[in-house]
């Protein structure tokens, strides 16, 4: 029995995707396996948060270090959580110091590289009167911890020092940072579900109607063009990096190539360009700034079920640590994406770049394929919630931040689903989508600038 073109469509999706997943999860193992950085960064933004809180609320440090203490499964973390218990001061403070003492020793005891023991040496002395150290040394503390070290050797200053100011401000910044943007995602979120219900009851009246018609071409072309760019995701992001052939210029040019392939197959496919691009979204729609409008008062209208995508992953994320606790020495999994640390570690051009890249290319090439063609060819055999589920499911499984983001990432892209569904132009779920990357992209550079 021969199989129809939808069917091995579906088979080639299913496989990329299932291929692409298991690549994630063997570069993210390697990465981890090779160093911390990317637990660095995440550990350097919890640091400030709790830094900043401690000098709001006097026994913060106290409270919640020794949970991030269990985490710190190599010399490099165990230094920064040792500087954070040096931190403590008051009452707090001989507590503080013991700790600290301890969490070094402990990982220090097996230590061979001169270079780890001169640091864990270098940062038990600051610990102990970072006035001690030599010039030297206070520069190679700076460089090796960043705000973790200019914290500790700025400690014992007066309080109006620009030393101590510096990455105290900068703490305070990003615990400022975090609460407007915990505040707005409530707010915003109890007003998205009083649209989110106005939706629904003007939809079953009949006032709100959908403007995603039926397609002008009803095969199974789009379907094909998200296969191809599936594929080509696999074949031109995932192997090379599995192979050890990762290059910057090879993943870019491996990126724009299969976007534009899967962009571009309904037309190389023989379907005229005006057909292609109008079934896919890629038109004015209500006008180009009504569109946008539309965007993010459909991103809030949508935050409801974004906030729940983001509530099973925290579900997820503290009965998995419950049930499957790492082993002794060893931190959980990372949940993280690599952007964090290009913007943790890159220059302002490499910032810059971050930008464009999630404001930018992502919101017009996903919400294009994601959104315009497969989700366009689901809607052919399906309601709108299941089939944006479906994709949702997808689209979440092919980030590499790992399987428990997928319940949040889906949210998301369910979220932008329904703007598609409702606008029918993809002008709104993509403006949706670069403000909500923008948002992100923004608090990460400020919170390591």
């Amino acid at each position: 029995m021969s199989l129809n073109r939808r069917t091995v469509c579906w088979i080639l999706i299913l496989a990329a995707v299932a291929a692409i997943v298991f690549g994630h999860a063997r570069l993210n193992e390697a990465a981890s396996d090779q160093d911390d950085t990317a637990a660095l960064v995440i550990l350097t933004l919890q640091g400030k948060i709790l830094a900043a809180a401690e000098t709001l609320a006097a026994g913060t440090l106290r409270k919640e270090l020794p949970a991030i203490e269990n985490t710190a499964a190599t010399p490099g973390l165990a230094r920064a959580v040792a500087v954070l218990y040096g931190l403590m001061d008051g009452d707090d403070l001989p507590f503080g110091r013991e700790k600290a003492d301890e969490l070094l020793e402990r990982h220090g005891s097996e230590l061979t590289d001169p270079d780890q023991q001169r640091l864990h040496r270098l940062v038990a002395a600051a610990i102990d009167d970072p006035s001690m150290l030599e010039a030297g040394d206070r520069e190679l503390l700076q460089a090796e911890l960043g705000w973790f070290g200019e914290m500790i050797l700025s400690r014992d200053l007066p309080q109006d020092a620009a030393e101590r100011q510096g990455p105290r401000n900068s703490a305070l910044l990003v615990l400022a940072g975090m609460v407007l943007l915990m505040t707005l995602a409530g707010l915003g979120t109890l007003v998205g579900c009083g649209l989110l219900l106005l939706a629904v009851i003007q939809k079953g009246d009949g006032r709100l109607q959908p403007r995603l018609g039926k397609p002008q071409h009803e095969g199974s072309i789009y379907l094909e063009a998200f296969t191809v760019y599936i594929g080509l995701f696999f074949l031109l992001e995932i192997l090379p990096a599995l192979l050890g052939l990762t290059r910057p210029w090879l993943s870019y040019g491996g990126l724009v190539v299969l976007s534009l392939t899967g962009l571009l197959w309904p037309v190389i496919r023989g379907l005229p360009r005006e057909t292609a691009f109008r079934d896919m979204g890629l038109y004015r729609g209500g006008g180009f700034m009504k569109e946008i409008g539309a965007g993010l008062a459909g991103y809030v209208a949508v935050l409801p079920v974004v906030a729940i995508g983001f509530a099973l992953t925290l579900a997820i994320v503290v009965l998995s640590q419950k049930l499957f606790p790492p082993p002794p020495g060893e931190s959980p999994d990372l949940i993280s994406h690599p952007v964090v640390v290009w913007i943790a570690h890159g220059g302002t051009g490499a910032r810059i770049a971050v930008l464009l890249l999630a404001s930018g290319f992502a919101p017009f090439f996903e919400e294009a394929l994601f959104r315009g063609a497969l989700f366009r060819d689901l809607r052919r055999f399906r309601g709108p919630v299941l089939s944006a589920v479906i994709m949702g499911v997808l689209f979440a499984a092919i980030h590499p931040q790992g399987l428990a983001m997928v319940p949040a990432l889906a949210g998301l892209a369910v979220g932008f689903a329904l703007i598609r569904e409702w606008r029918g132009s993809l002008i709104a779920p993509m403006a949706a989508h670069a403000m909500h990357n923008g948002v992100l992209v923004a608090f990460m550079w400020l919170a390591f600038s």
